[in-house]
């Protein structure tokens, strides 16, 4: 018999959701890969079309980083929107806004439309990004949600690959790398069909509190046990982005190695990443989320460890495998530790604040770095990044051992 407070609380939506809607909910990671990585290849073009533009150079840059910054603006409106209707519905209406905004370039005649196209793909991945981590966290079973979460990441990491496509047709016509936000198109008719009908969690939220007793405002339940994991992914987010930022300059200006070698070196992460994140709920099943995260940044240690002392192909593919592992344990576990922390009711509100630290991370990486490297150069940069990584490992190798002795002294009592 079905428990009417359990059924209130959302806590059987993994039992509606098909493998088709669970895929579906994995290729949204997509989005955010696609958003800044498929339209990179175009961006010396639209600088050289648009170069009689007395803004053109400035313009063709935010062509490529804009929607960060309108996902860092949107998402908190996007939790409060998914909070108040069903998520499956905000995600259906992302898709279609994300859809419109990325594939609108391929006919926009001006730059600044353009840059409009992409602010509204911005508005459309808060929504998707907000709505399908809430639609994840409806998932009561912790190991089939830690194992979304992983393939949510290695599909995510995956479509990087498509970049190489895209870099093909980009020298047929600069306007088709706009077409690949198409993709999005596809996804909507299998979030309408797969993904299940469930309670608005406003709604939910007053039947949770009506027969369970509970006082709180859930939405505010477990603000301060995710502050660390939400912190995590954002500085995570922070020090990734000195990768793309930085070494493509150094590879080549400072060591001389070809384009080709440059792209095979950054192509080194991707599988790093997809790989890890396939097995990362084997990890979380073993070790405690924060000493899980602490694995990350450790990993992230060692692998600017290697990108600021290597001048060679072997030492930046090495490094860039160690980065790839962190990214794909971090991200799968700081989602998964805020859901697990914040009450089902307000996993809504909580999924927007990890969006806002993810893209906020993204967005200040090159403003928080530039000045750096002009002082100091990349690979001391890199070093510092090194040293700094690792202090965050162990402030969360002592919260993952301080929580454990605290579970201790509650099962002794």
């Amino acid at each position: 018999m079905v428990n009417r407070y359990e059924l209130a609380r959302g806590l059987l939506a993994d039992e509606e959701i098909s493998k088709a809607g669970l895929l579906t909910l994995a290729c949204t990671g997509t989005l955010g890969t696609l958003a800044g990585s498929a339209i990179s290849p175009a961006l010396p073009h639209i600088r050289h079309v648009f170069e009689a533009n007395p803004h053109g150079e400035l313009l063709s840059k935010m062509v490529g980083v804009g929607h960060a910054i309108v996902v860092v603006l949107i998402a908190p409106f996007a939790g409060v929107i998914a909070d108040r209707f069903r998520p499956r519905s905000v995600l259906i209406l992302g898709l279609v806004v994300y859809a419109i905004g990325g594939v609108s370039g391929f006919w926009l005649p001006e730059v600044e439309e353009i840059l409009v196209g992409r602010a509204v793909l911005g508005i459309g991945l808060a929504l998707v990004s907000v709505a399908a981590l809430a639609l994840i966290g409806g998932i009561s079973n912790e190991g089939s949600r830690n194992k979304i979460l992983g393939q949510q990441v290695a599909v995510a990491s995956s479509s990087g690959l498509l970049v190489l496509a895209v870099g093909a047709a980009v020298d047929l016509y600069w306007r088709a790398a706009f077409l690949v936000y198409g993709f999005s198109g596809v996804l909507i008719l299998f979030a309408w069909r797969c993904l299940p009908y469930s309670a608005r969690p406003s709604a939910t939220r007053r039947r949770a509190r009506n027969w369970a007793g509970g006082s709180l405002p859930a939405r505010y339940c477990g603000l301060y046990r995710h502050l660390a994991p939400t912190m995590a992914i954002g500085v995570g987010q922070l020090v990734f982005f000195l990768i793309p930022i930085h070494l493509p300059f150094l590879i080549q200006d400072a060591y001389g190695h070809s384009a080709l070698a440059t792209g095979l070196i950054m192509a080194a992460q991707v599988p790093a990443v997809a790989v890890t994140a396939l097995f990362f709920p084997y990890l979380m099943a073993r070790l405690s989320r924060p000493m899980v995260v602490a694995a990350a940044f450790c990993s992230f240690g060692f692998g600017f460890a290697f990108l600021s002392v290597s001048s060679g192909k072997p030492g930046f593919m090495l490094g860039m495998l160690f980065t790839g592992i962190a990214m794909g344990v971090l991200i799968p576990a700081v989602n998964g530790w805020v859901l697990a922390e914040v009450s089902d009711s307000g996993r809504v509100i909580s999924s927007a604040y990890v969006i806002v630290a993810l893209f906020l991370g993204q967005f200040l990486s090159p403003f928080m770095s530039n000045p750096l490297v002009h002082l100091v150069g990349v690979q001391r940069v890199y070093s510092l990044t090194c040293v700094f990584c690792l202090s965050i490992a162990v402030v969360f190798m002592f919260l993952g051992r301080n929580g454990r002795r605290r579970s201790a002294g509650v099962g002794n009592k």
